[in-house]
């Protein structure tokens, strides 16, 4: 009798979910490409921080004439394999600048052995796929409500921390360190 691992069945579920997304996404950017349009990828396990997160972002994008395409996710793992699964769709292609608003805590996923659940841990994986893969990697701002979280998340990246970004940066300037790299 064939054992059935219930990890890779509960992801093999998620694939396809993972594919309309970022096939939607895709489009989407490629509609938008004339414009400072960035795909944005909240990562919380906390749904009314989600809410908070879009709404705040998405007026101050208006403001800065700038458009922003929000993904979010409540589990590291759904974050990684979005993420993968959106870089494989653009083989071949200019890829997209990606923007990851990381909380420093996933609390949602139940097992307590998943290395997913801090957003150092979620970080690490999206930039292991990206350098094995040869992918550009997404750039990061720590979230957490626990300024030690960040620090320590900002600590650990620095080369993928938004540029000139300081810990307690504001909406403003998260956008305007994305709009420079578009620039670029």
């Amino acid at each position: 009798m064939e054992r059935v691992d219930a990890k890779q069945t509960l992801l093999d579920s998620y694939r396809e979910e993972w594919s309309e997304k970022a096939k939607s996404v895709k489009e989407q950017l490629e509609r938008d490409s004339t414009q400072n349009t960035f795909l944005m990828m909240v990562v919380d396990d906390n749904l009314l921080k989600q809410e908070f997160v879009q709404k705040g972002f998405g007026s101050m994008a208006e403001l800065l004439n700038t458009n922003l395409i929000f993904t979010t996710h409540y589990t590291g793992i759904d974050a990684i394999g979005f993420f993968s699964t959106f870089r494989e769709q653009e083989k071949g292609e200019e890829q997209s600048l990606v923007t990851v608003i990381m909380d420093g805590q996933l609390r949602a996923d139940i097992d307590l052995l998943n290395p997913y659940q801090s957003g150092i841990g979620v970080a690490s994986k999206m930039l292991e796929l990206c350098d094995k893969n040869n992918w550009n990697r997404p750039y990061f701002y720590s979230n957490s409500s626990d300024n030690f979280l960040n620090l320590q998340f900002n600590r650990t990246f620095t080369d993928t921390i938004l540029p000139g970004l300081s810990p307690d940066a504001d909406l403003y300037q998260v956008i305007e360190a994305m709009q420079k790299i578009k620039e670029k």
